[in-house]
């Protein structure tokens, strides 16, 4: 590998640390490793080219021959059904032509993630002989050991990688994972855990299941609820007292834009609330500010356009959220609750920096 990392790799400091991370490892790349993704492609680009030119074998007759004539062998000795019976009858001569018409396709449908390889063909007993020489290229150039796991299997039975089983109009969770899971929730839930508590110690494999149609096992388990959701669930708590989370009302629909008409957008500031965000954070880890704000929206305008213009609110008050810091600027030194409550409008600004923000006005 390093050999390979060597050739490819010039920068001395570069080098230098992917060396000292291959032989931190007592063999192989380390697992979960980002870099090991990497690296594991450029370790095995080399194969894939070999791969997909059916391993180099239409260069060389003797090969060529060799291995047209096992295709034609092991033809006759895996006929199983009549339709493999008929193509048989057509002759040798015709089998061996449709051996090199293979080989001058090429493997089109070759495809690698790290080390989990996958190749896909209409022939079985040509797809066997592929397998065979992929295993020994494998073996005896790159010295990796191959998983005694390998098959070849129909597409319909589905490809099985990287945790999942893959069909064409849906994805499964591999089987032992489904295990590993289901072992897991039912251990802890006799060990008296709450269902939330469930939850957040098992959120790694919930999270790999939820990637598969696994809505029927997630139910089942009682795993539904998403740790997003409870964070959710949490922000959505209403601000003050007596208003349920169904008056919520994003900010976004309540801000007065260059070409709105203010008239629209007027609100009755009744209360507002500064506290700690629960989802948002600053770069040290403490939670940013929020304001919240409790209001009515206007109905209508009696004598608008005069002097003394009065305004009639609609019966429903609503809260949204802010993190502008203007805004909270504001409510904090240019107003008090005592003079509330009173119209305002919330109107949208771009400063020097092209940077849009809030302000009440």
């Amino acid at each position: 590998m390093s050999d390979r990392v060597h050739r490819k790799i010039k920068d001395p400091v570069l080098l230098h640390f992917l060396v000292e991370f291959i032989y931190s490892f007592h063999q192989g790349l380390p697992l979960g490793v980002k870099l090991s993704q990497i690296l594991s492609g450029l370790y095995l680009a080399p194969f894939d080219r070999l791969a997909l030119r059916c391993f180099g074998i239409a260069d060389d007759p003797d090969k060529f021959n060799y291995w047209q004539d096992r295709y034609v062998t092991d033809s006759f000795l895996t006929c199983r059904t009549q339709a493999q019976a008929d193509e048989l009858a057509k002759g040798v001569e015709y089998m061996k032509s449709k051996f090199a018409a293979f080989v001058a396709e090429g493997l089109k449908h070759y495809s690698r993630f790290a080390d989990n390889i996958i190749i896909k063909h209409r022939d079985k007993t040509f797809l066997h002989l592929m397998t065979e020489l992929a295993i020994m290229h494998l073996s005896r150039d790159f010295l990796l050991e191959v998983n005694k796991g390998w098959n070849v299997r129909p597409m319909w039975m589905g490809n099985d990688i990287c945790g999942y089983v893959f069909y064409h109009d849906h994805v499964r969770l591999r089987k032992r994972n489904k295990k590993r899971l289901c072992r897991q929730v039912a251990k802890l839930r006799k060990k008296g855990y709450s269902d939330e508590d469930i939850r957040l110690k098992c959120a790694s494999r919930i999270g790999f299941a939820q990637h598969a149609d696994t809505k029927n096992l997630i139910r089942t388990l009682n795993m539904e609820k998403r740790l997003g959701t409870v964070i959710k669930n949490r922000k959505r708590k209403a601000p003050f007292e007596g208003m349920e989370v169904e008056q919520k009302l994003s900010i976004e629909s309540l801000v007065c834009g260059e070409t709105d008409n203010e008239n629209d957008k007027l609100i009755q500031l009744i209360d507002y609330k500064i506290d700690d965000s629960v989802i948002e954070r600053n770069d040290d880890g403490s939670p940013k500010q929020r304001i919240a704000i409790r209001y009515k929206r206007i109905d209508h305008v009696v004598n608008p356009g005069t002097d003394n213009p009065e305004y009639v609110w609609e019966e429903e008050e609503h809260y949204s959220f802010s993190g502008s810091k203007i805004m909270i600027d504001q409510a904090e030194q240019d107003f008090s609750r005592e003079d509330l409550p009173l119209a305002t409008v919330i109107r949208e600004f771009t400063n020097k920096h092209r940077k849009k923000f809030y302000k009440f006005t």
